[in-house]
């Protein structure tokens, strides 16, 4: 049974349309511990909302992990792990972080834990965003 994340990073130093361009990427450079191992939960197939974080604060296209997580290179101490993903769709228009509050999501890690760069998706919060970004 494949699960939902989100995955935030600031657009100005890696978007959404920079994996467009790149095809495949590491998603690398993870160290709470706590995203650590919600990063290190995902499994091939797994789909990720990414969210550009900082200045647009919105949900903007979904991403599929293309394999098991490994030791991220990034990391001096080899105690880290990286996940690739390719993305799959930008969606047809983001979901801000506004609205997750507006909708009274207060209880999803985006709102509760602001600061969480690697979060699980609850499928009900899953469908409210796809429905969301439709219209």
């Amino acid at each position: 049974m494949s699960q939902t994340f989100l995955l935030k990073t600031e657009p100005s130093t890696y978007s959404f349309s920079d994996l467009e361009r790149d095809k495949r990427t590491p998603w690398d450079g993870v160290r709470n511990a706590l995203a650590q191992r919600h990063l290190q939960s995902m499994r091939p197939g797994d789909e990720a909302f990414i969210y550009h974080s900082v200045s647009d604060k919105e949900v903007v296209g979904i991403a599929r992990a293309i394999a098991a997580p490994r030791l991220d290179p990034t990391d001096e101490t080899g105690k880290s792990y990286c996940v690739d993903l390719e993305p799959v769709r930008r969606l047809k228009r983001p979901v801000s972080l506004a609205e997750f509050k507006a909708a009274d999501w207060n209880q999803f890690d985006l709102v509760r834990m602001s600061r969480l760069s690697v979060m699980p998706v609850p499928d009900d919060v899953r469908e409210w965003i796809l429905k969301t970004s439709e219209n």
